[in-house]
């Protein structure tokens, strides 16, 4: 007698229903469900909205922009394949600051802070501009301003032309800082060799000359000899040398980094630890990658 698949099956079931007839089909199913090394994944936790939150806050300080949705979704699927790893963030991060825009907005933060947010329209307008007075100079004759004239242009080249020398790391950071103090808008802004001492200590020390220290910066700055921070010099050049390799310098840098990334003050280990680093390795958007891999940057 041949039986009907439904018949067989009914019977099967009640044989495991009613008698527990046949233990080990229960244990072959649930065997056979099982699915192995079905561990969490590392990122257990972490929203998709801490993630976009994230690679919108790499845009906005890197690039000063936010991502276009193909720049956002591409971010989001590669750190979640990597498991949000600190290699992936970095990976991210320095994807993003090997941009030009990275150091358009690198300059126009320094700008701000130093020159009043002088763009680079304004460079060129006040090179023509001094071109022009030298021109209408030499018509009347007076050829003997040449010198002044050309200096000031000099200055202006090299602040208009800073950013690309940054971009290929044909300067230093240090020299990077150092366009920004002299030029001729800064001497504008701080007008006067106390106001030039005094301006250039806020704004790469983020605090005020002791009374020594004007002295003698205001000293060296007229062209006299000094000592500042344990180095001789007897000119402007060599005030804006010392201010910019010094390791207040560095500080000040460190300062500067923790407030436009992480929005407060670094403690004092952090600042210490984070001087010692930036000097030794003297790669600004390095230690800036440090911290925007950080937990307390990324929340997560």
């Amino acid at each position: 007698m041949r039986f009907s698949p439904l018949i067989l099956f009914a019977g099967l079931l009640s044989c495991s229903v009613w008698f527990g007839c046949d233990k080990n089909l229960t244990e072959d199913i649930h065997i056979d469900t099982t699915i192995s090394n079905n561990e969490p994944p590392p990122y257990t936790g972490v929203s998709a909205v801490q993630i976009t939150n994230y690679i919108n806050k790499l845009y906005i300080d890197l690039l000063g922009r936010a991502p276009g949705q193909a720049e956002l979704s591409a971010g989001i699927d590669y750190l979640i394949d990597h498991d949000l790893s600190d290699s992936a963030k970095d990976t991210l991060i320095a994807q993003l600051m090997d941009q030009k825009e990275y150091y358009k907005v690198f300059f126009s933060t320094t700008s701000a802070d130093f020159i009043n947010a002088v763009d680079s329209a304004t460079i060129d307008y006040q090179i023509q501009i001094i071109k022009l007075i030298y021109y209408v100079d030499s018509l009347d004759g007076n050829s003997g301003n040449f010198i002044y004239y050309q200096y000031e242009l000099n200055r202006l080249y090299r602040l208009q032309d800073i950013t690309h020398h940054f971009m290929m790391g044909s300067v230093t950071i240090n020299e990077y800082f150092a366009a920004f103090l002299d030029n001729y808008f800064y001497d504008q802004v701080n007008m006067g060799s106390e106001n030039f001492v005094k301006g250039s200590f806020s704004d790469l020390f983020r605090r005020i000359p002791t009374e020594s220290e004007l002295t003698n910066g205001v000293t060296m700055v007229d062209n006299n000899p000094a000592l500042l921070f344990m180095k001789d010099g007897d000119s402007k050049g060599d005030y804006i040398s010392i201010v910019t390799t010094n390791h207040e310098f560095y500080e000040g840098l460190v300062i500067k980094a923790y407030s436009q990334l992480l929005l407060r003050d670094a403690t004092s280990q952090e600042l210490t630890i984070g001087t010692s680093s930036l000097e030794l390795s003297n790669d600004y958007p390095a230690f800036q990658k440090q911290l925007m891999k950080s937990i307390e940057y990324a929340g997560f």
